[in-house]
């Protein structure tokens, strides 16, 4: 073997074609519902997602992706698109007084914040919660952070969101 040929890497298994095509006409949103504006936000980016049999798995990598404020009963959405619309489009149908358009949303999958109060004064610098979809066993993962803020009657901000979806 030459030494200044680096080795050819191992084939990739073998995708199945859904898998395929998943990774290449769909693009998956974070929306969540503002209370104070009443309104579906949606951020302006979208999830780094990986695709494996078993799992479709989607992440933020940094905090300034999104945060907000959470609370009980705070609505989050993982919405998949296909891809090429964009999140302003999506937000604008999200909020449209008419159906969400059909032909660019293909999948919705709804998460509730329950008990958070629980972690409120537990000295964390952060935490991880779960959430599981009201739709399926999909799961997403939400990092809380106490506020410390007095002016605000919320208790914690959330951010750096991730997500598994079932294949």
């Amino acid at each position: 073997m030459n030494p200044n040929i680096p080795p050819t890497p191992p084939p990739s298994p073998a995708k199945s074609k859904d898998m395929e095509r998943m990774e290449n006409h769909h693009s998956y949103a974070f929306a969540h519902w503002c209370d104070t504006a009443q309104r579906w936000i949606v951020s302006p980016h979208y999830f780094i997602v990986n695709v494996t049999t078993n799992n479709i798995i989607g992440q933020f990598i940094t905090t300034d992706w999104f945060s907000c404020y959470i609370y009980p009963q705070k609505t989050f959405l993982v919405v998949q698109v296909k891809k090429g619309v964009s999140t302003k489009q999506l937000e604008k149908s999200l909020n449209s007084p008419n159906a969400a358009d059909q032909t660019m949303i293909k999948n919705i999958e709804s998460f509730i914040t329950r008990q958070i109060e629980q972690y409120a004064g537990k000295q964390y610098t952060s935490i991880r919660v779960e959430l599981i979809g009201l739709n399926s066993k999909n799961t997403l993962s939400l990092v809380l952070k106490e506020t410390h803020h007095y002016q605000t009657r919320h208790s914690f901000y959330c951010t750096l969101p991730s997500f598994c979806f079932k294949n």
